[in-house]
């Protein structure tokens, strides 16, 4: 099952550029952050809120959201 989590612009600083999984980026934020796609969330990360397939939907269609896709 995916799980997705929110990573800010200061996450991805913290964990490293190098450290980054892009391959797992499934979207960019107006606002820099990134939602990316895990089987098992790393630890580093447990404490963040973790969506599932249809909540990560559910971003990309709200015209509110920062994730917005036009036409998802």
């Amino acid at each position: 099952m995916n799980k997705f989590i929110i990573l800010t612009p200061q996450d991805m600083v913290d964990w490293g550029v190098a450290n980054l999984p892009t391959e797992q980026l499934r979207c960019i934020g107006t606002d820099g952050s990134g939602i990316f796609v895990f089987d098992t969330i790393p630890s580093r990360f447990s404490s963040k809120t973790v969506y599932n397939e249809s909540e990560f939907d559910a971003m990309l269609r709200d015209n509110t959201s920062v994730f917005y896709t036009q036409g998802y």
